[in-house]
């Protein structure tokens, strides 16, 4: 079994951080991010342990070398890597429990007049040289929280006491700086809806100076477009925080979204009318069949595949309209989707799997409906003979004998097509990682079983009808000879 990758253990602390106390419902079997520490720790820990070993045996030397020349160089780059931090922190907003819940921004409390000086929105190199340090960092040094503070500090700078993450930082620069000896940004290979809108140039601070669009998912990042594909409104971090007042493109996706959405709700709407007990069953009806489980649970599980495909269908109609109206940093959707922290999530595809998953719903739901008009009263989900029953060969009765088995079949197939696969709801959630997992596999148990019932089914009804209506039925059954696939079955 192959292990996953280490960055899934960050998807999963993301996902705790951001579902509140429901992260414990989506582990309760199992611990998702045992796996993926375990593959980070086995790296780690030697090397960890080999670091602390070395800066053991070498700490008086390390204390005396190069103190003096070394202090220079460390200025610079914590210069460099604390100002960059000020105007764009890795993670511009956060959640703290202490005891209730605190959201905050780091990118607003970075860019305070009331904390910084009134030149809080520009970029200035000296800021943390000059008298503004003593002025305003030192006396409170909260002010400047990228990696947050206090005992909940992140492990990453305080990771060896050596300011792990600032050295890191440090490295990576200079050694870009050694393999380029000049960089520019191209405007050129810029997708237009990835440059800052007009506007921009007239705003005041840094946002006037930006030639990229700053966005924030779980971290900041830069809006980018690939030949024209993604082309939205720049939101999250520059729609909160620069006020900006950009021009709107329409997104395909949210035309194919919307498409989806009512593609799902009519088939939810068509599965219910089509599984709906017609008639109750009374008890005067003779000839009831009673020799396989299924006569007994026949109405049970039509009331339960009603329930859980009423509810599976409207999360996920609902998700799709979320994501068609941009709202896909709404918190309804963290509690739908689990894995919706994921940029991958894309439920708005329409994969040729969802397209005939549709086409047998509907193909299913016409059979089952037809089958209920053609036969009338007469059409019950037991097997019963009435005193007024009639042999009925008009409708979807002259193609097969058993027309209701045959779209019930088609129905349940088509409605996991619709469900499960790349772009469905159940697995581009990652529902079967959930507690639900049981409704999942009841479901898929009652499917197969039903499917194998409703065979068995066909057998028994044509025995009944054969001793029922004699020369009659002998005469039909010549004439339709298959119970409910023409030419196969």
């Amino acid at each position: 079994m192959p292990c996953p990758h280490p960055t899934f253990g960050v998807h999963v602390i993301t996902i705790r951080s951001r579902g509140g106390w429901t992260w414990r419902l989506n582990e309760i079997l199992k611990d998702k991010s045992e796996e993926p520490m375990r593959i980070i720790g086995a790296f780690l820990r030697p090397v960890l342990e080999a670091a602390i070993a070395k800066s053991r045996e070498n700490k008086a030397n390390w204390q005396d070398q190069d103190r003096n020349s070394s202090s220079d160089k460390d200025s610079e780059d914590s210069e460099l890597s604390e100002k960059t931090l000020r105007l764009y922190p890795t993670v511009p907003f956060n959640i703290r429990q202490a005891p209730d819940s605190i959201s905050y921004s780091v990118w607003m409390m970075h860019r305070r007049k009331d904390y910084w000086g009134p030149d809080a929105w520009h970029f200035v190199p000296d800021r943390w040289l000059d008298e503004r340090l003593n002025k305003y960092f030192l006396p409170n040094p909260f002010i400047f929280v990228p990696y947050n503070a206090g005992p909940r500090i992140c492990v990453g700078p305080d990771l060896s006491r050596l300011q792990f993450a600032y050295d890191e930082m440090s490295y990576f620069i200079i050694r870009l700086l050694q393999s380029f000896a000049s960089m520019d940004l191209d405007s050129a290979a810029q997708p237009p809806d990835a440059r800052p809108p007009p506007d921009w140039a007239n705003a005041e601070g840094q946002q006037g100076n930006e030639k990229i669009i700053p966005k924030c998912h779980l971290t900041l990042y830069v809006h980018v477009s690939i030949s024209g594909q993604e082309v939205r409104r720049p939101s999250g971090c520059s729609a909160i925080l620069h006020q900006s007042s950009e021009q709107s493109s329409l997104n395909p996706a949210s035309n194919m979204s919307t498409i989806k959405a009512l593609a799902v709700l009519a088939s939810g709407g068509l599965f219910a009318a089509s599984l709906i007990p017609p008639t109750a069953f009374k008890s005067g009806a003779n000839a009831v069949y009673r020799g396989q489980p299924f006569e007994y649970l026949v109405r049970f599980l039509a009331w339960l595949g009603c329930c859980v495909i009423g509810t599976a269908t409207s999360v996920y109609a609902a998700l799709l309209s979320l994501q068609a109206t941009h709202y896909a940093a709404h918190p309804m959707v963290l509690c739908l989707c689990p894995t919706s922290s994921q940029s991958s999530v894309d439920l708005s595809m329409m994969s040729p799997r969802f397209i005939t998953g549709v086409v047998l719903v509907f193909v299913g739901a016409s059979l089952r409906l037809q089958s209920y008009r053609a036969l009338g009263s007469l059409f019950t989900y037991e097997i019963v003979l009435k005193d007024e029953h009639r042999l009925v060969t008009s409708g979807p009765y002259a193609y097969v004998r058993h027309p209701s088995y045959s779209g019930l079949t088609a129905l349940l197939i088509g409605t996991h097509l619709v469900f499960f696969g790349k772009g469905a709801y159940v697995t581009e959630c990652g529902i079967e990682g959930t507690p639900f997992i049981v409704l999942i596999w009841i479901w898929r148990i009652a499917t197969i079983f039903s499917v194998i019932s409703c065979c068995r089914r066909c057998s028994v009804e044509d025995a009944q009808l054969r001793q029922h209506f004699g020369r009659a039925w002998e005469d039909y059954r010549r004439i339709v000879p298959y119970c409910m696939l023409p030419r196969v079955f």
